[in-house]
């Protein structure tokens, strides 16, 4: 697939939006499917489009079936791995709200593991 922009789009129980960025497709393995994005990635939430921008380089793995996420931050990052417990589906070109590739996330259950 090469280097393609996927939107991930994360939604609350009640469906409303929640966290919401672009990243780069780096590809699949028998772990998942890995997104990264560089420093500056753009971060919305709920409603706004701008919250803040990344200051380090992220690496996203959504494996296949599973009930999490994990986040991988190199420094600045005061954390270095963020687990959040979430259910995922891929969504197809064409069906996003923009026509990118991307992950809807739902629900984010407030719960997380986060390893230092």
């Amino acid at each position: 697939m090469g280097e393609a922009e996927v939107r991930v789009v994360v939604r609350k129980f009640d469906g409303s939006l929640h966290w919401h960025h672009s990243m780069m497709w780096l590809g699949e393995d028998e772990y998942g499917i890995w997104l990264g994005a560089p420093i500056g990635t753009i971060y919305g939430k709920g409603n706004q489009r701008a919250v803040y921008a990344t200051e380090e380089r992220r690496v996203m793995l959504f494996p296949r079936g599973a009930w999490w996420t994990a986040l991988f931050q190199a420094a600045p990052a005061h954390l270095d791995v963020y687990c959040d417990l979430t259910s995922c589906r891929m969504v197809t070109p064409g069906r996003s709200e923009d026509s990118r590739p991307g992950f809807g996330c739902m629900p984010d259950t407030g719960r997380r593991i986060r390893l230092r």
